[in-house]
């Protein structure tokens, strides 16, 4: 019993310090009406999302759904917090997209992580946005939690009673 325990432990601890740093990393946002400054009342929503990886390189998607007019501009935004406003930063590709590269500058990398940028659609009836989304990081279970999701039930066998 000693003896499984300890190489349970060492088997935890190697664990831990082989888990590789991740190659991207994903902020997300959904979009609304009620995003918009000033807010707008649309049953229009969407999703964008940003994968960010080591060299700057970003792969951006956005979809979109229910607008009440047609889209006319789609763009990344900021610097700025949730309700405030900033310049356009990227013009992106009308209708939905995934994929679309960028490449951010060591400001604009700042600006995301720190959750001051943001996503707006343009539309026919909402020249000025018709939904907007604040872009966020998605936030990745840690390593040492999933470790231990999976050796909690290890270590509830090698600690139940034996039978006989």
């Amino acid at each position: 019993m000693k003896r499984f325990l300890a190489v349970l432990a060492v088997t935890a601890v190697a664990t831990l310090l082989s888990v590789p740093s991740p190659a991207q990393t994903l902020y997300t946002a959904h979009l609304d009406g009620w995003q918009v400054v000033p807010a707008r009342e649309t049953p229009g929503y969407g999703t964008g999302s940003i994968a960010l990886f080591a060299d700057n390189s970003a792969l951006i998607s956005l979809n979109f759904y229910h607008l009440l007019g047609d889209e006319t501009a789609a763009g990344l935004f900021g610097p700025a917090p949730r309700g405030g406003t900033a310049n356009l930063l990227y013009t992106l590709p009308l209708g939905q997209f995934s994929d679309f590269k960028l490449t951010l500058t060591g400001e604009e990398v700042g600006y995301l992580t720190d959750g001051l940028l943001y996503f707006k659609v343009n539309t026919t009836r909402f020249p000025g946005g018709e939904i907007r989304g604040q872009v966020d990081n998605v936030p990745e279970p840690g390593a040492g939690a999933l470790l231990l999701a999976g050796l909690l039930p290890l270590a509830g066998m090698a600690l139940r009673p034996r039978r006989g």
